[in-house]
């Protein structure tokens, strides 16, 4: 089942791609950002997108099909 038809909220996937249309000028990623680990900046994402959004936060992981 697709999240979005299992939770009936509209779901965004924020990318590198599309990172830019989701950081607020007013509030820009911390200049050290670059320099963080992937899961560091997952976390650091979770965090300030959640504080300046809203909304809520979902891990996706790949399922072992067996």
């Amino acid at each position: 089942m697709v999240l979005r038809e299992w939770i009936g909220l509209p779901v965004e996937l924020v990318t590198p791609e599309n990172l830019s249309d989701w950081v607020l000028p007013q509030h820009p990623l911390h200049r050290a950002y670059e320099n963080l680990s992937l899961v560091c900046r997952s976390n650091y994402l979770r965090a300030s997108l959640t504080h300046h959004h809203g909304g809520g936060y979902c891990d996706l992981k790949a399922s072992a099909a067996g």
